[in-house]
Order: structure tokens, then sequence, then C-alpha cells
């Protein structure tokens, strides 16, 4: 089979395998007014708050996104996760890989021996009440790394790794750390997504102005900061999705609220502009109502997941789109130049 056809063959997989993530991701068009939802009310939540819609309009955000992997690592893309200490990180990641690892319409989330161990265990501690407030996982000193592969059935979708990078890493570089600075920047430039975790107890729904600003004291000021200082190079930004954590504080609070404080504290990411860059706010918790003695009841906990795959698996399309373009040129190319050489003999032989 010739290197072209090959790739044809894979880029058909991927399309159907594409599909079958939709069917699965489909739920996050709904969230566009989970804020409400749970009010029982029927506020219109500005479409934004979920981009999902716009995917087909904006195909050239994440056409240079999907990097080459390092050789040493089997995973087909990453997944970097950012956000101050104590937005609810590895809250998030116990939750999803215990979602997924009991699978969701046909969809799981495997990993290796050593971590499926590790993480289940920091799970049933997240999940034991009479553990009280020692349940909660300790905050996250060192980056964390985890592998996954998604799969449909048996059929994988894709391996990812997931790169937790711990709150105090953002102010390296207030801090003078600039090589810790710079490998922040260089992981988020080989991620074909960002999760960014804002602490949804950061907006009360009481003072617009006094939550816009603690949004921005306590995580979207460094975000914003990386933001720009990184476009600023790179001219372009990874599909990026703000998951907010401990949705259940937020029942109360109106969806329009909530998002004119996301846009307001994170604006430089929301403004229209020559950066190529896509935004979704997606809410998450780990239980409906987060106390010392809760239940563990994650809600929207996999949604995010399927959009970071989604974005991979456009971008590893686009790649396999751009390898068969340059075949086909090289073919027509080919075939040109037989036909004058056709051409040449013949007029050769006519003499």
């Amino acid at each position: 089979m010739s290197i072209k056809k090959k790739l044809k063959k894979k880029y058909k997989m991927f399309g159907g395998l594409f599909g079958k993530l939709l069917i699965g991701a489909v739920g996050t068009l709904l969230l566009s007014a989970v804020f409400d939802k749970d009010n029982g009310e029927n506020n219109k939540v500005k479409d934004d708050i979920v981009a999902f819609d716009e995917i087909n309009k904006e195909d050239n955000n994440i056409k240079d996104v999907f990097k080459k992997r390092d050789s040493k690592k089997m995973s087909d893309t990453q997944i970097t996760a950012l956000g101050m200490t104590g937005a609810g990180k590895t809250c998030f990641l116990l939750s999803l890989y215990k979602k997924m690892k009991d699978t969701f319409k046909g969809f799981s989330i495997i990993t290796d021996d050593d971590n499926d161990v590790h993480l289940t265990e920091r799970y049933k501690k997240l999940g034991d009440i009479n553990l009280g407030i020692d349940r909660f996982p300790m905050p996250t000193m060192d980056l964390e790394e985890f592998s996954f592969e998604l799969r449909y059935g048996t059929t994988k979708i894709m391996s990812f790794d997931w790169i937790d990078y711990p709150g105090g890493h953002l102010e390296t570089k207030k801090e003078g750390n600039i090589e810790q600075y710079k490998k922040i920047k260089e992981t988020i430039k080989k991620s074909s997504s960002l999760f960014i975790f804002l602490d949804g107890a950061l907006i009360t729904g009481k003072d617009e102005e006094e939550d816009v600003e603690k949004v921005q004291d306590k995580c979207s000021g460094e975000i914003n900061r990386l933001y720009q200082d990184y476009v600023t190079t790179n001219k372009l930004f990874p599909p990026t999705n703000i998951v907010v954590t401990k949705s259940d504080l937020l029942k109360n609070v109106e969806g329009e609220y909530i998002y004119s404080v996301i846009e307001e504290a994170f604006s430089p990411l929301f403004v229209k502009d020559k950066v190529k860059k896509l935004i979704s706010i997606m809410p998450v918790s780990i239980a409906s109502n987060v106390d010392d003695n809760f239940k563990l009841k994650p809600k929207y906990i996999h949604y995010p997941i399927f959009f970071g795959i989604f974005f991979a698996i456009r971008a590893k399309i686009d790649e396999l789109e751009k390898k068969i373009y340059s075949l086909e040129k090289v073919d027509k190319a080919n075939k040109n130049e037989i036909f004058y050489l056709e051409r040449s003999k013949e007029e050769e032989k006519s003499k």
C-alpha cells in the first residue's frame, strides 16, 4: 500500500472515531445553560460560554497546535492543566479517572497499573467521610504527569499526557525563576488544549466588581500575564477550557453573571484580535454540596476531557490533510513530468 493510501486510510479512521466522539460529547451543548438550569430558571446565557458551535468557524485556530511528540513519549498529544493552589485540579483528575474508568456511553480512560492503583486509592480517600478535612488531597507541590488512553469500546481513540502544574509555578517569573517559566510556555506549545482551573468559590454573585477582583487576584492575573507573554512570541494560543470547579456553590448565581465575571477577569483571552484562540467555559463539581461530610457525586466532570480530545483529533486530521496534500502535489508533478517525457520520446521517434 502506498504512503498516500495509508494516510488516506488513517484520515478516514480519524473521521470515523471523530464522529463517535461527537456523539459522546454532544452533552457539552447543554452546558451553555447549566448554571441557570440548576436554578430552575430559563435565563439566556451567552452562546460563548461554550464555544462548541463555533468550532467549524474557527478551524484555523488549531491547525498549528498539534506538535510532534518527544520520541521518548508514546502519547499522541498532551493536555496542560493550570490553576492556583486550591482550585481543585487534583480532585477533578481523581473524579474524572473514576468516572471514565467506569465508562461513559462506551467511552473509557485507561492508564498503567501503577497509576491506576495510585489514582484509585486517592479517590477512595477523597470519598472517606470519616477522615473529615483530611480526605482532601494536599496541595500539589511538584509537577505531576499522567499518561492516559481514551477508548471507545476496545478501540483506541487517542492517548494523551495530563500535565499538571502546581499553582506556585505560575509565579516563577515574578520570583525570578525564568527557566521554570520558560518550561511552562514550552509545555503549552506542545499541548493540543489548555485547561485553566477556576475556583468557583471566588464567585459569590453579590458584587460583580468584587468578584472580578478576587478572580484576578487568585487566578486570572497570573494567567493573563502568561497569555500575553506567550502570544507575543507564538502568535496563537491553544484551545482553552476554563473549568469552573465547585460549581455546586453557584446554584443561586445566574449564568449571565458568572460569564460576565469570567469575561472581565480573563479579558485578554476574550478580546477579538489577530491572535488565534478559542475559549470555552465549563462548570464541574465533585458533589452536589461540598462540606466536611459530603458524599462524592461528580457532576459534568467528564465533559472537559471530551473537549480536549476533540481539539487533538481535529489537529491530527489537519496534520494528515497537509501530508496528503503534499503527496498529491508530488504525484501531480510526477504525472506532468512523465507526460512531457513521453511526448519528448515520441517526438524523438518521429525524427
